[in-house]
Order: structure tokens, then sequence, then C-alpha cells
């Protein structure tokens, strides 16, 4: 069993122990989300970009871990006796660890994303088959499109709103159901985006006015 969460990396220290290509694309993808990367391997790849990271030019030794006390780290080296290491070292030290040697091996894996902001949508096949997360991926990406993005944007500008306006837990749960269950999702899918808007606005502004009536009703 696995338990799916969304890390918040950004100045955040991750190590990663490798410079090849799979070190590579870890690097990158975690300088995405903004965190501090060290990076230790006697050799980098070319496509690893040194201005933006700390690298230590040598092989790996336990002391690096607690010197750099890392967020996160990744056993990217291609070496399994170096990499199961890596692992043993950061469970005893209490950090969370990522082996590139297979499903198990370590604390978590990596998940294929669909980013569509700010929707981020996670994929893991739990290491059965790469092609198949590839796939699945592809297909989940062309059913979102851009319809289920710009809904989510328009629902988190309203959600702050909403929680103001309306103190009733119950009435803003079923406000969010009526949304999706309305002709807003399906307007964003042929393209009218002014139409859908106005349709939500006006649902807003219903369950807004609903809301005041009954409070005025309870205090009369």
């Amino acid at each position: 069993m696995t338990y799916l969460i969304s890390l918040h990396l950004q100045n955040r220290t991750c190590l990663v122990v490798g410079g090849g290509k799979i070190a590579t694309r870890k690097i990158r993808d975690l300088l995405t989300e903004g965190a501090n990367v060290t990076v230790i391997s006697p050799q980098i790849s070319p496509q690893i970009p040194l201005s933006q990271i700390t690298h230590i030019a040598d092989g790996y030794q336990s002391e690096y871990l607690h010197q750099i006390a890392p967020f996160l780290v990744f056993a990217a080296t291609n070496q399994p006796d170096v990499n199961r290491q890596i692992v043993s070292d950061a469970q005893n030290y209490g950090v969370l660890v990522n082996s590139v040697d297979g499903h198990n091996i370590g604390d978590f894996d990596n998940v294929m994303q669909i980013e569509k902001s700010p929707l981020t949508i996670g994929i893991s096949t739990g290491g059965a088959s790469p092609a198949l997360g590839v796939h699945l991926r592809d297909e989940i990406a062309d059913v979102i499109g851009e319809a289920y993005p710009l809904l989510a944007t328009w629902l988190g500008e309203l959600r702050p709103q909403l929680k103001h306006a309306v103190e009733d837990h119950h009435t803003r749960h079923a406000f969010w159901h009526s949304v999706l269950q309305s002709d807003v999702l399906p307007l964003l899918k042929v393209g009218k985006q002014k139409e859908a808007h106005a349709h939500l606005q006006a649902q807003f502004k219903q369950v807004v006015d609903d809301a005041n009536a009954i409070a005025e009703a309870t205090q009369s």
C-alpha cells in the first residue's frame, strides 16, 4: 500500500547522489520545484546545470549525509551496493530516501505527473510498468484539456469569498457540488468561457443571497 502526498520543496535542501542520466532528470525536476540541490558524484553529466546546484566532486560517504542534513535523498548511482548504503544511512538518519534500483527500495517512489496549473495529477503503476504510466498520462491529459484547469482557477478564486459570505459548511459543500453538476463545465469544454463564467457567478450570487436571507429570517 502507498500513501500519496504532494511535497512543497521550495528552498528545501535535497541531496542527489549520482551524476548520470537518471540523476539528471531528478535534479531538473527538483530545481523546477525550487529545491536547493546538492549533488555528490565524482563526475556529472554536462546536462546538469552546475550554476544551480552545489556539487561535491567525490564518492558517497556517510558523513556527507550529516553535514548536508537534507530534506530528501535520492540514491541515483549505477552501483546497487552504494545505493543500498545510501538508503540505509538516510533511514537511520530519519530522512526520506528514494532509490533508482526499483520499487520497495527506499521510502518513496516518484510518480508521473500531469501539470496543468493549478492542477497536478500524479500517476503511479507501483513499479509494474512505466510504459503503462506514460500511456495513462497521455490519455488523462487529453481528457483534462483546458476546461478543468480553468475551472479549478475560478473555484480557487471563489473559495475564500464563499467562506467569508456563507458560514454554514454544508451549504458551501452543496454549492461546490452544484457547480460541478451544472452547465459550467460543459460550456467550458466547448470553449464558451464567458458564458461559463457568467453561469458560475450567477450560482455564487444565488447561494450568497440565499444565505443572507436565511440569516435575516433567523434574526427577525
